[in-house]
């Protein structure tokens, strides 16, 4: 289900309570905002810099209530802006209208005050369900446990092949510039995986460069912003079969399996492969492996480094493994080289003593994730030893490899 079919839904259903999680917060609030238009809300946003602000981004001046202990000829109207982070759940409770939607832009720091937590709570507990709507929008996922059960998390997704087409023949940049369907799918291919403000900027830099749009220019930006979190690593390999010695049954394999990927066998009901395991000691050639396979299937090789997902805080660890394997679905087709994953794995079995059970929580979501995902993703995973897997079973289960 796309974002904004899931979003329409809920408002729909009357959930007055939603967590949407993104970097894209133009992007996000655009898609929401007509959302919540076309079925007659006001859309306002509050953050702890300007405060609460209409669609546009103007300061919203609200007036004060009167004072009841005053007769009426000596009140006076005076208006405040509403800068609080409590301030805005009060606002919502007791004065916001009928069918009025606020998002709370990065409020997720709040969420661990105990004021916060029960407005939020006075809040559903008054206007559910009430066309009344709380939006928190934030990268980072923060729920606290009081209200977890009334609450819907939602991802905003990195921009699809076709947003990005549509971005780059946009008449801001494209004046007499030849753009072919070729050049036009490439580029896209290129630019997937990254924000429409990080597309902007490399599209900016290779129109000052280059005068054109180039594809070189757009990977090689794309690998350093990639590289930002130092979980991901992009490789564009010119690895050959020739450069692997022996394992002629592999190769043939290799060969067979990538055809798997073509639109046309999909058509024909063939399932892609979704990963191999090499097994054997160093040296023998399997990281050799998984960038030939790369190269030969015309795919970018992401290098997915488990061991930096780990945070020394508690629930980042989780958060950042989803964030990057949201990523790796962006950059599909992909192939994801995970080296030595024995190593990353190791621990599992004593994670809920030694780090509360995070190495346990953190392989179980790259295990979900390998069994259920839908993208054009082939993991290919090395490791020198089986000693891993033989005490955890689950990981070689059929299906993963």
């Amino acid at each position: 289900m796309s974002f904004n079919s899931e979003f329409q839904t809920m408002i729909d259903s009357f959930q007055n309570l939603l967590y949407v999680l993104t970097f894209e917060e133009r992007r996000c609030e655009k898609e929401m905002c007509a959302i919540a238009e076309a079925g007659g809300n006001t859309f306002l946003m509050w953050d702890i810099w300007k405060g609460l602000c209409d669609k546009d981004g103007k300061v919203l001046q609200v007036p004060i209530p009167p004072d009841p202990d005053l007769p009426a000829h000596e009140q006076e109207e005076l208006f405040v802006t509403i800068k609080d982070p409590g301030d805005v759940l009060s606002y919502m409770i007791q004065t916001a209208d009928e069918k009025t939607m606020i998002v709370l832009r990065d409020y997720h720091p709040f969420l661990e005050k105990p004021e916060i937590i029960r407005g939020i709570r006075e809040f559903l507990n008054h206007c559910s369900p009430a066309q009344k709507f709380l939006v928190i929008e934030s990268p980072i996922k923060k729920i606290p446990l009081e209200f977890s059960k009334q609450i819907h998390v939602m991802n905003f997704l990195y921009p699809n092949k076709q947003e990005i087409k549509d971005f780059l023949t946009n008449p801001l940049y494209v004046t007499e510039m030849e753009l072919t369907d070729k050049l036009l799918e490439q580029c896209a291919r290129a630019l997937q995986g990254l924000t429409i403000e990080e597309i902007r900027d490399v599209v900016s830099v290779s129109l000052v460069e280059k005068d054109c749009y180039d594809v070189d220019t757009f990977l090689s930006y794309k690998k350093q912003i990639i590289k930002r979190d130092d979980i991901l690593e992009y490789f564009e390999t010119n690895e050959t079969m020739n450069n692997v010695g022996g394992m002629d049954k592999l190769k043939s394999w290799i060969t067979v399996a990538g055809r798997c990927f073509d639109e046309n066998a999909k058509d024909f009901g063939t399932s892609p492969p979704r990963g191999i395991l090499l097994l054997g000691i160093p040296g023998t050639g399997k990281s050799l492996t998984a960038k030939v396979i790369g190269n030969l299937w015309d795919m970018p090789v992401i290098r997915f480094d488990i061991g930096k997902v780990m945070d020394k805080l508690v629930g980042s660890s989780e958060s950042r493994m989803r964030s990057a394997l949201q990523l790796i679905e962006a950059l599909q087709p992909a192939v994801v080289w995970i080296d030595e994953i024995e190593k990353s794995l190791a621990g599992m079995g004593s994670s809920d003593r030694s780090d509360g059970g995070t190495t346990s929580r953190v392989v179980s979501t790259l295990l979900t994730w390998s069994n259920d995902h839908k993208a054009d993703i082939f993991m290919v995973a090395t490791a020198n030893s089986l000693s891993t897997f033989e005490s955890n079973p689950e990981l070689l289960r059929a299906g993963r490899f």
